[in-house]
């Protein structure tokens, strides 16, 4: 059971879309003076009908009239199935053409055809005009669908009418579960002791009350304080309902063609990509009427080799807009001749942030889907976590999305890093080719040194690539990158694991210099400064330093002195003996047992202390079993 269905009415002006509509449902979609005067729908009426099964469908009553067709498709936009209405006594009129036209550019796959004022007609003329009505409907959603003859003076026919409302109401078929919502507004007005109302369909997500959504333009913040569904209070709309939101912001905040969205990063765009079916011909750069959603703006075609296109072709174009839209791939566009007004065409975008180009595109519903995840994710973080809000962006539905990103992952286009954690391999790509010559450029400009220190590498590839990587989207990316790059990491350094320093003449005498000064000093612990007072380069002397204390030939004790690896490890393996025999070591008997001075001893102590390896208590040591 489909319990969110939208039925709109289309048809010629004059035709009782809207009588048929309040006979129906006793309702009157005409609520403006100036349309009960002058007897026709200026503005897109509402109305709903509770079926015996209990389910409830809304009806969208749009106006006839050719100056209204701005509003008319404002309204189309949010049908799910459609009633196309042709009066028995005036036939197919320009404007049953034009919004049967609209209709198949919107692909609305539910509806039937209603002959209304059958009273003012004989039998013979309608039998003549359903024949008409058989040959016009082919091609359309109409065309296996059943013709009805109705009159608001014979009550009987509304049996046949429900009966087939609720046939189309009944039918199986998935409606997509979207993460974010998104409603275009169709109407805007106050209400004393609420404030500011909107109504419109939902056609991604659900909203509830309390919650908060955007309003773009102008990512202005409204909390829905309250919420009606078909006339009553709810504390939710579902996809698919026609519904009024209570919000808070003023009225002039929202208005209406305006989107609703829970997406906080829903971009507007000036260039789009369509497929088009063409109705008329089209000219290179001709200036067009665009209808999006709730929205008009106009725009310039862009044809492929700047030719022109002629009617009842189907082609992919670009459209540069004069102001912008907030739209999705896959939604549904309408064109018209900006002057005169005429529709030309119709269909659904590829890619709803388009670059400027000159020549078509062949592509395929596979390929804007997964194209459109890709985009999505290279406005995201780097690193993502696949979870129902990745692709709230997206026209995709959640279950849609995952199959599309299985798919991307399967072509080695998306590269999981740790599950859930993914990245874009083209994004990778870039991150691998900076890591690399940024670590290799380090061992250059520092031979001596480890590798390059995992906070300069951080910060280097994320100015390389123009993102701030987190700590945490460097930690999972480093991890790929060690086993792709054969990089180590060595403490807080990170190196080419196949990286060896050749060391030169000097850098060798340098070497043996220090070490013999440290393992020949009478004191075992040697300074820095006593160190640096050789004959050498001042700078070289510090990397050389840095370099046998990274590579284990020297350790530093604290940042004033250093002592021969052996040594210490001696001096560590006989504290820890002593202790293993005794509760606790003192000053004296730890100097007595290295035979140090007591000013060394003291600095060992400490650096075990720091290290934790020992615990001071008042002037004793005892081994840290923590």
């Amino acid at each position: 059971m489909n319990r969110h269905l939208v039925f709109g009415t289309a048809g010629h002006v004059d035709h009782g879309k809207t009588s048929f509509i309040k006979s129906l449902t006793g309702m009157d979609t005409d609520r403006l003076e100036m349309e009960k005067e002058r007897g026709i729908t200026i503005e897109n009426g509402y109305a709903h009908l509770t079926l015996s099964s209990g389910a409830t469908v809304g009806f969208i009553d749009v106006p006839g009239h050719e100056k209204f067709i701005k509003t008319m498709l404002a309204g189309a936009m949010g049908m799910d199935a459609v009633i196309l209405i042709i009066a028995a006594d005036e036939g197919i009129k320009p404007q049953t053409l034009e919004h049967l036209n609209i209709i198949k550019h919107l692909n609305v796959k539910k509806g039937f055809v209603l002959i209304t004022k059958a009273d003012l007609s004989d039998d013979l003329s309608i039998s003549n005009l359903t024949c008409d009505i058989v040959e016009l409907v082919k091609g359309s959603v109409f065309e296996a669908a059943p013709i009805l003859t109705y009159s608001i003076m014979h009550p009987e026919c509304k049996s046949a009418v429900v009966f087939e409302i609720e046939q189309i109401a009944n039918a199986d078929y998935e409606r997509p579960n979207h993460a974010s919502s998104r409603i275009h507004v169709d109407r805007v007005f106050t209400r004393k002791g609420f404030g500011t109302v909107v109504t419109g369909t939902l056609i991604e997500g659900e909203i509830k009350t309390g919650e908060t959504l955007y309003a773009y333009p102008g990512d202005k913040v409204c909390r829905v304080k309250g919420i009606h569904v078909y006339g009553h209070p709810s504390s939710v709309v579902y996809y698919g309902q026609r519904a009024a939101l209570n919000l808070s912001v003023p009225l002039d905040a929202v208005k209406k063609g305006d989107v609703l969205s829970s997406q906080s990063t829903f971009q507007p765009t000036m260039i789009i990509d369509i497929a088009l079916k063409a109705d008329t011909q089209v000219t290179h750069w001709q200036r067009l009427k665009l209808y999006h959603g709730t929205r008009e703006v106009l725009c310039r075609i862009v044809l492929p080799g700047g030719k022109s296109v002629e009617a009842n072709t189907q082609i992919n174009v670009q459209l540069r807009l004069e102001s912008p839209i907030y739209c999705k791939n896959n939604d549904k566009v309408i064109l018209r001749n900006f002057s005169p007004t005429q529709t030309i065409g119709g269909g659904k975008v590829l890619n709803a942030h388009a670059k400027k180009k000159k020549s078509d595109v062949d592509i395929n519903d596979n390929a804007i889907e997964m194209n459109e995840i890709i985009e999505t994710l290279k406005l995201n973080s780097i690193v993502f976590e696949y979870n129902s809000n990745t692709f709230a962006g997206t026209s995709l539905s959640i279950l849609n999305a995952r199959e599309r990103l299985n798919t991307l992952i399967e072509q080695a286009l998306v590269l999981i890093l740790e599950d859930p954690y993914m990245i874009l391999t083209s994004q990778y790509s870039k991150i691998e080719k900076s890591a690399l010559n940024e670590v290799r450029l380090y061992h250059q400009t520092y031979p001596l040194r480890v590798g390059i220190p995992r906070e300069t590498l951080r910060s280097k590839i994320s100015k390389n690539i123009n993102y701030p990587l987190s700590a945490k989207e460097f930690s999972l990316i480093l991890k790929r990158l060690n086993g792709d790059l054969d990089l180590v990491e060595k403490g807080e350094s990170i190196a080419l694991n196949t990286y060896k320093h050749p060391y030169s003449k000097q850098e060798r005498l340098l070497m043996d210099s220090i070490l013999n000064q440290v393992r020949c000093h009478p004191q075992h612990l040697v300074s820095f400064a006593e160190l640096e007072k050789g004959s050498f380069n001042k700078i070289l002397i510090k990397e050389m330093l840095n370099h046998l204390i990274n590579y284990e030939f020297l350790v530093k004790i604290n940042d004033e002195y250093v002592i021969d690896v052996k040594d210490y490890l001696s001096c560590k393996e006989q504290l820890i003996h002593y202790l293993s025999k005794h509760d606790y070591i003192e000053v004296a008997s730890y100097r007595d047992l290295l035979g140090f001075s007591r000013k060394s001893t003291v600095t060992l102590l400490e650096h075990f202390d720091k290290i934790q390896l020992t615990q001071r208590i008042d002037n004793k040591r005892i081994i840290n079993k923590l």
